[in-house]
């Protein structure tokens, strides 16, 4: 390579420029400039879990009331069975019933500890308070006052620090597991 003048700039190499043209003549859209809500780099949006979204949210005080209807008369059944059946002559029948009460109110407990905590909780939500007052039912004699107090005590109108009141008709299902 001859050396070069002082004269004369260097100039770097040319690059060729290539023209793309489109697959099968499809037209070339311009990228979008705004960012894709479903690309692989936004996480996605998470339900939250079963536990979360029971004790989570208000109950208002007519759900309230229908919690304890429901679990009073779910927990009256077996009483029922076992005073229709006492009388009855054949031993085998009784036997029969004193399992099946036995059954149904050991999964009733085992039910309806969760739904009472979450009901319980959620009617203080409803109240403008933590869920933690719930522990106050364990103290002796203010854990028989306290439903009464819940039961007429009215709760917030507007939304307030737990969400936006509950106007949803009060069913078994949203009144017991918030659904």
């Amino acid at each position: 390579m001859p050396p070069q003048s002082p004269q004369e700039p260097q100039q770097p190499p040319v690059q060729p420029q290539t023209q793309t043209t489109p697959i099968n003549n499809l037209p070339q859209y311009p990228t979008p400039t705004t960012p894709n809500s479903y690309s692989p780099s936004t996480p996605p949006v998470q339900q939250p879990n079963i536990q979360a979204r029971m004790f989570s949210g208000r109950l208002n005080r007519i759900g309230y009331f229908l919690a304890f209807v429901f679990i009073i008369v779910y927990f009256l059944v077996p009483l029922i069975l076992q005073i229709s059946f006492r009388s009855s002559g054949t031993s085998n029948i009784r036997a029969l019933v004193n399992i099946v009460s036995l059954i149904w109110g050991l999964a009733g407990m085992i039910l309806m500890i969760p739904a009472g905590i979450s009901i319980n909780i959620r009617r203080w939500h409803d109240l403008n308070k933590s869920g933690w007052y719930t522990l106050l039912g364990l103290i002796p004699l203010v854990g028989y006052v306290l439903p009464i107090i819940l039961l007429f005590v009215p709760g917030t109108k507007s939304s307030n620090n737990y969400g936006e009141p509950d106007t949803r008709p009060s069913t078994i299902r949203k009144v017991l597991f918030n659904k």
